[in-house]
């Protein structure tokens, strides 16, 4: 049997020492108690005996009992109830630096401070102890338990999702155990010295775990600058010059076979949106996309919702009857069928980052803010995918108080529809590296995390977060696939089984390839560009008919038109044009 104990919300759950043959554990934390305490037990088999959990604070106070453990019971939430002594004590040892220990033993047996434990005033200081990382250790073997287990997975997810997001506590376990290494996300901005060329503040070495190479870290710069004519505004675009963006190690690449090709060609249209990247697109029915938000030449565009008919072919610039959402950019747009609703969510501007969710009513186009519970995180430049009834965001850009650098995330976080609540789920297997500008793409109840970049350093390597389990895989695929790229585009094909990857910005220069995926096959294959297409990156792409599309002829021939819509080829040029790719 082993126990795991959650202290922090933001923090994955502490597995507890086993000690005497597995009849007793314990943890030792950090003051001050969290507002909840959540417990849980994983075996093969049922518990066969009944364990008591108790809370030690100091010596001068009893054992806090706070739970227990019995064949019908594998796991508990304490909401912590102190009484003034408890209280009074809980500050003493805050005070003193000392730590507070977790206990859980067999029912009549009193384990409290042991001597067999370690001695307290060495896990005070002990910067290598074995609590923090114990984890990770046992991890694996944890998300293996937990597959027989799925009722207590969703049990626990439903409390985490219950309980406030932050907890009471003002200091963290992080300030008495400090790891060998830290990482620390940062960001940077740039400055526009010529039409083509954008260049990095230098910071603080970063570590990157994924490529093992060291890198320089600033302020995140803006993904397309303008031409020298335009002056730059100082909150997005100011910094000084570093070195040239880094890329990740390129993989092994096996090749075989004819390439297959695939032919663009321009949608004729009367009347196009203003140039734009970092807009939101989405289909919402079978012959219909909305494009939402979305930046030209320094500013945010004003006609900023538009309705392609994808049988006419023609725009629609729509209005609502009460914009109350202010106009930017990096935000992730969602349709829901269900509710005839599209989400958009966070996104910034100069000077203003969001965490607000927004509900389009299609039906009468008017705008809803929602008044969720918990804690919305800031993003920018994340990607966010709908499964069933809640949408999963995944890292991004979030910003720091100046002059520190804005950070770049890898959390995954969850908004519940119907409940309008955030909550972030446990997830164990290969946590993907901090990222922006990277894609996702839901298949099954598998999502697929490609490329991005946490400056100086771009991405190409590819994660499955297999949903039901929560647990990430690093994906080894054969083939030639992208290079390291950000702000590329990505869109399921009629094989739903099937994505592709178009264009993007490899910390030099913008793109104009094409890959697709296959997710049964684990393996990438570069299509030909029979017509070379114009460079471009923050564009947006997705498949014109169904990929379930009862079009036999379609089915046949492996064939999926992709629509693409603006970007920009960073040296100042704004696309609003539209093309069709068909990609066989």
């Amino acid at each position: 049997m082993e126990i795991y104990a959650l202290l922090d919300l933001s923090k994955p759950p502490e597995k507890l020492n086993c000690s005497e043959g597995g009849q007793s554990f314990y943890h030792y934390f950090a003051p001050p108690l969290p507002k909840n305490v959540i417990m849980f037990a994983t075996n093969n088999n049922s518990i066969q005996e009944q364990f008591e959990v108790r809370v030690s604070i100091d010596p001068s106070v009893e054992d806090k009992k706070i739970g227990e453990f019995s064949r019908d019971k594998d796991c508990f939430v304490w909401k912590v109830d102190l009484t003034e002594e408890e209280v009074d004590a809980t500050n003493k040892v805050l005070k003193m630096d000392r730590l507070l220990k977790i206990s859980v033993t067999k029912q009549g047996a009193d384990e409290g401070f042991s001597s067999q434990d370690k001695d307290e005033e060495d896990l005070v200081f002990d910067n290598d102890n074995d609590d923090i990382t114990e984890f990770e250790k046992s991890l694996e073997k944890f998300e293996d338990d937990f597959k027989e287990n799925q009722s207590a997975i969703k049990t626990l997810h439903k409390k985490v999702a219950s309980l406030p997001t932050k907890s009471s506590t003002k200091k963290k376990v992080s300030d008495f155990f400090k790891p060998k290494q830290q990482k620390k996300n940062s960001d940077f901005k740039a400055k526009t010295i010529t039409s083509k060329e954008t260049v990095l503040t230098e910071t603080k070495d970063k570590v990157n775990d994924s490529d093992g190479d060291k890198e320089q870290k600033g302020k995140r710069p803006h993904p397309f600058v303008d031409s020298p004519e335009s002056k730059p505004k100082k909150a997005m675009m100011q910094a000084k010059p570093s070195k040239t963006p880094e890329m990740a190690k390129r993989r092994v690449i096996r090749k075989s076979g004819k390439s297959p090709a695939a032919k663009f060609s321009d949608l004729i249209s009367h009347e196009n949106p203003t140039g734009r990247w970092g807009h939101g697109c989405c289909k919402i029915c079978h012959d219909k996309a909305i494009v939402i938000g979305g930046q030209t030449k320094q500013q945010m565009n004003t006609d900023s919702m538009w309705l392609l008919d994808l049988k006419t072919r023609k725009w629609e610039l729509q209005k609502s009857d009460n914009s109350t959402i202010d106009r930017r950019v990096g935000h992730s747009v969602v349709y829901d069928e269900k509710r005839n609703l599209v989400f958009v969510y966070g996104g910034s501007k100069p000077k203003k980052w969001y965490s607000d969710v927004y509900a389009l009513n299609l039906a009468t186009f008017e705008w809803e803010k929602s008044e969720t519970i918990g804690k919305a995180p800031t993003r920018a430049y994340h990607s966010c995918n709908k499964f069933h009834d809640e949408l999963f965001v995944f890292g991004g850009v979030y910003p720091n108080p100046d002059p520190d650098p804005d950070g770049c995330s890898n959390e995954l976080v969850i908004y519940d529809i119907a409940n309008k609540s955030w909550y972030t789920p446990i997830i164990s297997g290969d946590i993907p590296n901090p990222r922006s500008g990277h894609s996702a793409v839901m298949i099954g109840s598998k999502l697929y995390i490609f490329g991005g970049w946490d400056a100086p350093t771009c991405h190409d390597d590819i994660y499955c977060l297999d949903i039901v389990i929560m647990k990430y895989t690093r994906l080894k695929p054969i083939g030639e696939g992208p290079s390291a790229r950000t702000w590329h585009s990505t869109s399921v094909l009629s094989n739903p089984n099937q994505f592709c990857i178009y264009g993007g910005f490899d910390g030099n220069d913008s793109l104009n390839d094409l890959f697709v995926f296959d997710s049964v096959k684990t393996c990438w294959s570069k299509i030909h560009n029979e017509h070379n297409s114009i460079l471009r990156a923050g564009h947006t792409s997705l498949l014109m008919t169904s990929p379930y599309s009862d079009d036999d002829v379609t089915k046949a021939n492996n064939k999926s038109q992709v629509l693409i819509f603006g970007g920009g080829d960073n040296a100042g040029q704004f696309y609003n044009d539209v093309i069709l790719l068909d990609v066989k």
